[in-house]
């Protein structure tokens, strides 16, 4: 037979999603059935209902072996027009993505809304998610639902102290393949993440060598002094603080805050290779640290480098005396493959800044999946996570889905390059 042209198997490809999304409306075949139900009323009714339980029966299985008709097309996909062989639907669906990423193609975008993050109360901490990978597409292999986010255990409830133990619940799943709009997942023992949860050495910055003593719980630096793996641009525009820290964290028995003091830019590095650092690609890994400014601060920039990607903060008067956490925009740089690097690093760059600058709690690390995004508990300083804190996320869609990326989804938990308007349009 003659090989299909890429056209060819993109209608391949759309003719099969095509029969599946065919074999039945969902809402409609789950509601008949339900108003059926309503109104049999008859000698027989038992067996009219049994039949019409069979019936759904029947078409929920005929979803549920879908598989079946798309995998072949994917394989035939990579044989004939990616040129690798592939036999997986997987590692097929790996190879097309890498394929349309490389020849600007795309399927129609599901046409999700990532609902607005709440607070779990004043001044406590915040929850941060990840929707985008490392190609810049929204993760659309995920349920369109609300999203329940419980905190399990607090420091006088069983958990440690800023390390809070989280429930995720996604919504009620329904009995059946025609029912399924909520995921039904839970995932427990999310924790609450400080530098203690951190990839990187001395993240507190706890530890060090120095050749003098503190004195009223400060230290100003010498040209000699280390803070314990950290590498300092200039030592002498640097002290060490005891009586202003983030977060007295559990296992730091001398809680310590790095200063940049005014004066010059102070630049502290820490290399992937001083902790060995070995990042899995399929985790993104977010970066963070607390600063604190001093009580006459005005002005000034703290910039957060991870690789090959960096971010800048603006310091304000908003910072005098007041602890925050800078986090990065969550987007595509938190992929190890958008930031990685040859000898790779982390750093902290503070530049014109008028007052001293605190540093405490610097984070990085993988975040947490739950359902097809991802997701990053963090405790803040003012006011601690307790247990029954609660919030909800809740995820719509902005126009109605759509049918080779929902099918991919549902088949595979997959998702192929999308856009509004694809090169591959639905069928």
């Amino acid at each position: 037979m003659a090989n299909p042209t890429e056209t060819e198997m993109d209608n391949q490809l759309k003719a099969g999603i095509l029969l599946l999304d065919n074999l039945l409306d969902q809402q409609t075949v789950v509601a008949d059935e339900d108003a059926y139900n309503q109104i049999i009323e008859s000698d027989f009714a038992s067996s009219q209902s049994s039949g019409a339980r069979r019936f759904r029966a029947t078409v929920s299985t005929s979803l549920l072996t879908g598989q079946p008709v798309i995998t072949p097309i994917l394989t035939a996909y990579t044989h004939h027009i990616v040129d690798l062989p592939e036999r997986s639907a997987q590692r097929a669906i790996d190879r097309i993505y890498k394929y349309f990423v490389d020849n600007s193609k795309t399927v129609k975008s599901r046409g999700i809304t990532y609902g607005a993050i709440p607070s779990f109360g004043a001044g406590k901490g915040l929850l941060y998610r990840l929707t985008e990978n490392e190609d810049g597409y929204d993760l659309e292999n995920e349920f369109v639902e609300t999203k329940t986010f419980t905190v399990l255990q607090d420091e006088n409830t069983g958990a440690e102290r800023f390390r809070e133990v989280f429930e995720f619940i996604g919504g009620n799943a329904g009995v059946d393949a025609l029912d399924s709009d909520s995921s039904g997942a839970v995932r427990r023992n999310v924790r609450a993440k400080d530098s203690g949860s951190s990839l990187l050495s001395n993240a507190s910055f706890s530890q060090f060598s120095i050749g003098g003593t503190f004195t009223a719980g400060r230290y100003v630096m010498a040209a000699l002094d280390t803070v314990t793996d950290w590498a300092l641009n200039a030592p002498v525009g640097f002290a060490l603080d005891r009586n202003e820290f983030a977060r007295d964290i559990v296992g730091d028995t001398n809680p310590t805050s790095l200063v940049a003091l005014t004066g010059g830019t102070r630049i502290l590095t820490q290399a992937f290779s001083v902790n060995r650092l070995s990042l899995n690609p399929a985790f993104p890994h977010l970066p963070s640290i607390w600063i604190r400014g001093g009580s006459a601060i005005t002005a000034g920039t703290v910039t957060i480098t991870w690789g090959s990607k960096s971010q800048a903060f603006t310091l304000s008067v908003a910072d005098q005396d007041t602890w925050r956490e800078l986090v990065p925009d969550r987007d595509l740089d938190m992929w190890p493959l958008a930031f990685n690097e040859e000898d790779a690093v982390i750093s902290i760059t503070i530049a014109s800044h008028d007052d001293e600058v605190f540093l405490d709690e610097q984070f990085f690390g993988p975040m947490e999946a739950f359902d097809g995004t991802w997701w990053h508990p963090s405790c803040a300083i003012a006011a601690k996570f307790l247990t029954d804190d609660s919030i909800a996320v809740a995820d719509t869609f902005t126009v109605s889905d759509s049918k080779i990326q929902k099918w991919l989804w549902r088949l595979y938990a997959r998702m192929l390059p999308h856009a509004g308007s694809p090169t591959v349009t639905d069928p």
